[in-house]
């Protein structure tokens, strides 16, 4: 059980890792960044919050840098986002 809920964590956190996959293949921000690249910089968490690699000097959001009117918390799920898959 999982929050309280009557569900996995694996049914409730795509981003937990196995079991999810990016919602759009090859999908990049504005900045031509992809979620291999939030990932690696750590831009943000698996909670879908900013990451310890993400400037906030640079005034910019998540959804600023939106492409296909997705941001990487929909697409990514490293920033939890992506599509559950079953295993």
């Amino acid at each position: 059980e999982y929050g309280g809920e009557n569900v996995s964590a694996y049914e409730a956190c795509c981003a937990c890792g196995a079991g999810c996959v990016d919602l759009v293949a090859g999908w990049v921000d504005s900045d031509g960044d992809g979620c291999d690249v939030y990932a690696d910089k750590l831009l943000c968490t698996a909670s879908g919050d900013y990451g310890i690699g993400w400037n906030m000097l640079w005034n910019t959001t998540f959804e600023e840098t939106a492409m296909l009117n997705l941001t990487a918390r929909d697409v990514c799920c490293v920033c939890g986002g992506g599509t559950p898959v079953a295993e």
